[in-house]
């Protein structure tokens, strides 16, 4: 596995010489982690952003119009929707959705997509192209464990190097501090006296997290110093915390007692009814989420110094946490 990169951020940007506004395309800009690059990109008023999405009506999406994003009605799935969305731009950031491809096949699709967005990118010229990919854990695990919402990004990212015309950046995003409050909730009580949360990871094993708000800022620079970022890997986290520690933050901050609710991951995978979540937690708990279990965050904090700790998160969210109160 690449390590990441300690980036000096001075090579020539995106910009050149032109005074016309670089054109970025941003895919599933409807998302939290598209809109995220997007609001930043926008409000930064140095480039021209253009979001793809298949929701062009949706208040996010209508947000994102307010801010001078660019809306276009593109499926990833159509490889000459991309291709025409795609007409003179400069740059592209690339997010693929496992879980909200709309069809039974999600594996299959999610690559397919993927692949169609590099195809999409070569064949329109584009100058850089910066994808959110992670390990390929099935490998990893000498297929072991099966995860295809890992695996498949990484599909994708080998088969973006593979086209010599792009200039690649690949960040491995964490774990978004976001799914505490959905995806893999704390559960705070009816009478806010106590909170659950209920995973199968084990309660010492590290978890690199972000804030999925933050992702906008970490791609701009990278935008403006292209060169120096090719073919590169990022990880991107502000910190690893076990599930100790994240309970024991938020009992700090929320001011709720916090318990572990500990599954294995055969009840986890009965209860929910999801194989791949199962495995991707077995897979952080015997590898690490970026597939190591030493990955250097230091120089992320040196190149992003401003990314929220948990403990900010939480401040920010505490209100969030405490008006989903339902019973444990």
């Amino acid at each position: 596995m690449q390590n990441s990169a300690t980036l000096n951020l001075t090579a020539p940007s995106l910009h050149g010489e032109s005074l016309a506004l670089p054109i970025i395309a941003i895919t599933e800009v409807d998302r939290l982690h598209g809109r995220s690059v997007a609001s930043a990109l926008a409000s930064s008023r140095k480039f021209k952003v253009r979001g793809l999405t298949s929701h062009v009506s949706s208040p996010t999406a209508k947000h994102l119009s307010n801010l001078g994003v660019e809306l276009v009605e593109c499926d990833c799935s159509d490889k000459q929707q991309l291709i025409k969305a795609m007409e003179g731009c400069d740059a592209v950031y690339a997010n693929t959705e496992f879980w909200f491809t709309p069809t039974l096949n999600l594996e299959k699709l999610e690559e397919i997509q993927g692949k169609n967005i590099v195809d999409a990118a070569v064949q329109c010229g584009v100058k850089q192209f910066i994808y959110s990919s992670l390990v390929n854990a099935d490998e990893i695990s000498g297929g072991k464990l099966h995860v295809p919402q890992f695996t498949n990004k990484n599909k994708v990212e080998q088969y973006a190097r593979s086209q010599k015309s792009l200039w690649c950046t690949f960040l491995y995003v964490g774990y978004y501090m976001q799914n505490f409050l959905s995806f893999s909730p704390i559960k705070v009580s009816g009478d806010k006296h106590a909170a659950l949360l209920t995973l199968p990871l084990n309660r010492t094993t590290k978890l690199p997290l972000i804030d999925a708000l933050d992702l906008g800022a970490i791609v701009l620079p990278l935008l403006d110093n292209s060169e120096k970022c090719r073919n590169q890997v990022i990880h991107v986290a502000s910190e690893s915390l076990s599930v100790d520690e994240i309970l024991q933050q938020f009992e700090k901050v929320v001011g709720i007692k916090a318990s572990y609710n500990h599954l294995s991951y055969s009840t986890f995978k009965k209860d929910f009814s999801s194989a791949e979540l199962a495995d991707m937690f077995q897979f952080i708990d015997e590898f690490g989420y970026f597939g190591t279990k030493d990955v250097e965050l230091g120089h992320m904090k040196k190149l992003y110094p401003n990314t929220a700790s948990w403990e900010k998160f939480l401040g920010e969210a505490k209100n969030q946490f405490i008006s989903a109160a339902s019973s444990v």
